[in-house]
């Protein structure tokens, strides 16, 4: 009989271990951290360039902010990258009360590709974590070369326009020949005739 009743006290001890276990669990997914990114994701950085701002916020599982949790971003030790305002590859920064974490500044390194920033925010004994995605390009090179094509063009231009002399530059131009006027022929008026009845008088030539 005895026997009996320690092993019900066995099994209550076994049933209530399972349910704080459960309950526990559940308690520990209500107040866990969620990180989303609000600036920052898929940037294209010119290499060796300051680039955009990075920033991302930290909540709890209802959507709260939280505030003063520890945040550290961390990009790639090769290959395509960056440093932070300390010119390491990762920097610790701490969530305002908006549950916002912002990058003081970021500037890619000199290698172009893809690569991702990892993000670990921790908080009292909670932690979650998220990868941020940008790539390095290159410098385009698009406005040097506009620049060297208005270059030619203005050159060539030039060299036209000494050659048709304009500007009043290059050789001395001889002077026109003024035209010649020829004047119209003087006008001979006809003298005048008088008919008196059969008779005809004109007057002196």
């Amino acid at each position: 009989m005895n026997w009996n009743v320690g092993r019900r006290q066995a099994l209550s001890v076994l049933i209530c271990f399972l349910l704080g276990a459960e309950f526990g669990t559940a308690g520990q997914n209500d107040t866990a951290l969620k990180i989303v990114v609000t600036r920052g994701s898929g940037s294209q950085n010119v290499i060796s360039q300051p680039a955009g701002p990075i920033s991302v916020r930290v909540t709890d599982s209802n959507d709260r902010p939280v505030a003063g949790a520890t945040v550290v971003f961390t990009s790639p030790m090769s290959g395509p990258g960056g440093d932070f305002v300390n010119g390491s590859n990762s920097v610790i920064v701490f969530t305002d009360v908006q549950g916002l974490a912002a990058v003081p500044q970021y500037r890619a390194n000199s290698t172009p590709g893809s690569y991702q920033i990892q993000v670990r925010a921790a908080y009292m004994s909670r932690a979650a974590t998220i990868s941020i995605g940008q790539t390095n390009i290159a410098q385009q090179k698009s406005s040097r070369k506009a620049i060297m094509i208005a270059a030619l063009a203005g050159g060539v231009a030039a060299v036209a326009f000494a050659a048709k002399g304009g500007g009043g530059g290059g050789a001395e131009q001889s002077p026109s020949t003024p035209p010649v006027v020829t004047p119209p022929p003087p006008t001979v008026s006809s003298p005048p005739t008088i008919v008196f009845g059969g008779a005809t008088v004109s007057g002196p030539r």
